[in-house]
C-alpha cells in the first residue's frame, strides 16, 4: 500500500476521496484512523474509548472546547434553498452520511434512527432556512459536542492531571464559514471559529473587540502550554474526577464576558447515547477496526 501511495501524485490521491463521499463533501472524513494492533509497532493498539476507559492514556493536562454552532462545519455548505429542500426530501438517504452513522447502524434500523433524529431536532417542521439552526444543532451535537463530553469525562477520570473545558460563543468578524461556506451571510459561531482568532485563515478587517478576543484566546493557549493551566482568569476550575459530576465549563461570550458555569450535560448526549450506534461503549458488539 505504501509503495502504491508513493507512486501517485498527492493531488490525485486527494481528488479520489470525493468518490467515497455520497453528497457534496459528506461524510467529510470518509477515511479515518484504524486500530492497528496487528502492526509490529502499533500507533493505535485499541479503540480510543477502550483505552480511555482503561486509563491507558498519557497523564497530561488537556484543554478541550466547542463552539456555539459547531454543526456549521459542514452544515454551512447546505445553506441555500435548493440544498435544504433536497436534504429535506431525502433525509433518510443523506443524513447517515452527513452524521457519520451509515456504518454503525444496521441497515434495517437506519430509517427508524433517521426518523428519531428528525423528530428530536425538527419535530414536524420542514427543513428550510427558518429551521436551519435546528439542523446545525443536530450536526454539531452528533459530530462534535456529545463525544467531547464523553471523552473529557473519561480522560479526567483516567488521569491525575487537570482537564479544562470551555465553550466559545463570541460573534465576531472571523468565521470558518467565510472560507468553507457558500454564503457571505453570518450564520453563527462555527466549528473552529475560536482557532480563527489565534491563527486566522482569512485576511479581513477586524474590530478592536475582535483583537481583544484574539489576545484573550492567545493568552489562554500560551499560558496552558507553559504551565499546564490556563491563567486568563483566576477561578477556571478543571473537570471533576467523578464522571457523574456536572461539567465545569468556562463560557466565553466575549473578551469581557467570561464566566464559570456548571452544566449537567452538553450536546444532547442522553439522546445520542440512546441510539443503537455500534460505537464507543457498544464497540464490543461491532467487530470493526475502523473508527
Amino acid at each position: 500500500m505504501v509503495e502504491c501511495l508513493k507512486s501517485k501524485p498527492a493531488r490525485q490521491i486527494a481528488n479520489t476521496v470525493g468518490k467515497l463521499q455520497s453528497w457534496k463533501y459528506n461524510p467529510f472524513t470518509p477515511v479515518g484512523p484504524v486500530v492497528d494492533k496487528w502492526a509490529r509497532d502499533p500507533v493505535l493498539p485499541d479503540h480510543p474509548y477502550t483505552l480511555m476507559k482503561a486509563g491507558k492514556v498519557q497523564d497530561l493536562p488537556w484543554m478541550i472546547s466547542f463552539t456555539a454552532d459547531e454543526g456549521l462545519f459542514p452544515g454551512a455548505d447546505f445553506y441555500n434553498d435548493e440544498d435544504l429542500e433536497h436534504l429535506d426530501k431525502n433525509w433518510n438517504e443523506l443524513m447517515p452520511h452527513i452524521l457519520h452513522y451509515a456504518d454503525v447502524v444496521d441497515s434495517k434500523a437506519s430509517i427508524a434512527v433517521g426518523d428519531m433524529i428528525r423528530k428530536e431536532y425538527l419535530g414536524s417542521e420542514r427543513l428550510t432556512k427558518q429551521t436551519f439552526k435546528k439542523l446545525i444543532k443536530a450536526i454539531g451535537d452528533r459530530l462534535f459536542v456529545a463525544d467531547i463530553e464523553k471523552s473529557a469525562r473519561l480522560h479526567s477520570a483516567a488521569v491525575k492531571s487537570p482537564v479544562y473545558h470551555y465553550s466559545f460563543a463570541y460573534e465576531g468578524s472571523l468565521s470558518i464559514t467565510l472560507v468553507l461556506g457558500n454564503t457571505r451571510e453570518y450564520l453563527g459561531v462555527a466549528h473552529g471559529d475560536d482557532a480563527m482568532y489565534i491563527l486566522p485563515l482569512v485576511d479581513i478587517a477586524v474590530s478592536e473587540k475582535d483583537r481583544r478576543m484574539a489576545d484573550t484566546l492567545i493568552g489562554i493557549v500560551v499560558s496552558f502550554m507553559k504551565n499546564g493551566k490556563p491563567d486568563i482568569i483566576n477561578n477556571w476550575r478543571p473537570l471533576d474526577k467523578d464522571v457523574t459530576s456536572p461539567l465545569n465549563q468556562l463560557k466565553i461570550s466575549g473578551p469581557d464576558d467570561m464566566k464559570m458555569v456548571q452544566v449537567e450535560s452538553i450536546g444532547n448526549s442522553e439522546f445520542w447515547n440512546s441510539l443503537p450506534f455500534k460505537e464507543n461503549e457498544k464497540i464490543s458488539t461491532h467487530d470493526k477496526d475502523e473508527l
